[in-house]
């Protein structure tokens, strides 16, 4: 029985590994051009699968690689499945806005000594509700009741088309006008010049859509702007992150608000109190185009 120490242990499995390499066979260098997916988006996923010491880099649409001439082999014919046109994609993104409002209204008028009548229905300056009166028609008084509701819903949709794995930014605000003065001092002159320069103050988010069969994982980075307090063109921003999925085709809730709302005035011969309610929501949708 043979026994090794620590050092000649290390011997013997360098040795093993030099005669396994030399038993795959010597190691070739190839350039491999790519037609549809860069080098930079494939590495990641090639690495793992050359062994040492064999590599694979590259930059743009070229890929260098050095390994056996099996791994070469298999590694060509794995990118005939990798390396395809991307399939494009149409987002759709669908905002909708909801609000309810309901109102009233209370007020006294005139005056009145006699007999008090209430009466419903629709009155002939009022337009509607209820109306106390008197008997009497040269003495007129009462209380006037309205009341109003309303309901109105507003939707609008954008879309976009993208590569599959490719960045889409979809947003919506408008690009304010800033003034600023330049002061040039030349010898004894000095001149003064104006301009105008315009920022972005908008609201939207950058979305990447990847594809996993019938179904589509989303990464979504909302993005909202608007204009500082501070003042002097200041523009304040916020971001956030979030992964969401769904299947192609179908209508995905990406976000929404809700906003709540009550007025009460009053007075010694009125009173109106309103009450609203406004919900907005963002809904995104995917679909592949034909002829990828």
């Amino acid at each position: 029985m043979i026994q090794l120490s620590g050092k000649n242990l290390f011997f013997s499995l360098l040795l093993l590994l030099t005669i396994g390499s030399q038993a795959a066979g010597p190691l070739l260098t190839e350039v491999i051009p790519l037609h549809y997916r860069s080098a930079e988006e494939l590495l990641p996923m090639l690495r793992p699968l050359v062994p040492r010491p064999g590599t694979v880099t590259g930059m743009r649409y070229q890929l260098i690689v050095r390994a056996t001439e099996q791994d070469i082999a298999e590694l060509r014919s794995l990118l005939l499945r990798l390396d395809q046109a991307p399939r494009q994609l149409l987002i759709k993104v669908r905002r909708g806005t909801a609000s309810h409002r309901n109102s009233s209204n209370t007020e006294a008028f005139g005056r009145t000594g006699g007999n008090v009548h209430l009466e419903t229905g629709r009155h002939p300056t009022s337009g509607g509700g209820l109306t106390l009166r008197t008997g009497d028609d040269k003495q007129n008084a009462g209380v006037r009741i309205r009341r109003t509701r309303g309901h109105s819903d507003e939707s609008s949709v954008q879309q976009i088309r993208v590569l599959n794995g490719q960045e889409a930014f979809i947003r919506s605000g408008q690009s304010v006008p800033f003034g600023q003065r330049q002061v040039i001092v030349s010898g004894r002159r000095t001149s003064v010049h104006g301009t105008i320069q315009y920022k972005d103050v908008t609201t939207g988010f950058y979305v990447i859509p990847r594809l996993s069969g019938e179904r589509v994982v989303l990464n979504i980075s909302p993005r909202s702007a608007r204009l500082s307090h501070r003042g002097g063109g200041a523009i304040d921003i916020q971001q956030a992150q979030t992964t969401l999925a769904g299947r192609l085709g179908e209508w995905i809730l990406i976000g929404g608000s809700s906003r709540r709302s009550s007025d009460t005035e009053s007075g010694i011969t009125h009173a109106t109190t309103a009450r609203g309610d406004e919900s907005k929501q963002i809904w995104l949708k995917v679909e592949e185009l034909a002829g990828r």
